[in-house]
């Protein structure tokens, strides 16, 4: 079986910073974008009990429109060309793809794992480029990409309840060097 479909993706940001100089003070920079991007599967059915699956998601390219604000002091902000101005960013979310296998053991018991690569390396840098000043701001991420891997099983107590336990590891694409207070990620155990 093969199967594509269309993938929708609505982002809206709200970043808030407190500078350390008088006149920048808490700025506020807000955003949003509608874009569109695709995803393709195929499933195989080894054996009525066995099927293989493949999946892959597109990168989606994003550029957010918004404006930026500083609540203090207006005047000199203002004076600088800042104060209310048009700002952009450019936001790309990552591919993914991803192979999975389920196996029926017996009519009660199912197995499944799934193993998953995010393509976070098409996060290099948030840029935020303003209707007055080319460059506002740049903030580096150097995300890097990374696995996830999930096994499981399944248990059919009888037609009405369905019993599932697993256990998944996932990587952050986050590095040391580059981690913010605003994404604050590490590896995960579920």
């Amino acid at each position: 079986s093969f199967g594509a479909g269309l993938n929708i993706q609505y982002v809206t940001a709200e970043l808030k910073n407190s500078a350390s100089t008088p006149y920048l003070n808490h700025a506020k920079l807000k955003g949003d974008t509608t874009d569109l991007g695709y995803v393709l599967g195929a499933l195989y059915e080894y054996t009525p009990h066995t099927r293989f699956g493949v999946g892959y998601r597109s990168e989606v390219h994003h550029k957010l429109n918004g404006k930026i604000s500083f609540t203090q002091p207006v005047i000199a902000a203002a004076a600088m060309g800042l104060y209310r101005q048009d700002i952009t960013a450019k936001l790309t979310t990552p591919a993914m793809l991803t192979f999975g296998v389920y196996h029926d053991i017996d009519d009660k018991w199912a197995v499944m794992a799934e193993a998953q690569k995010t393509y976070w390396s098409s996060f290099d840098n948030l840029t935020i480029k303003g209707q007055y000043r080319p460059v506002l701001s740049i903030t580096d991420e150097n995300w890097k990409d990374v696995w996830f891997y999930s096994v499981g099983t399944a248990y059919k107590y009888n037609d009405k309840l369905k019993l599932r336990l697993g256990l998944a590891y996932d990587n952050t694409p986050v590095n040391d060097f580059t981690r913010t207070p605003r994404i604050p990620d590490s590896d995960r155990v579920w």
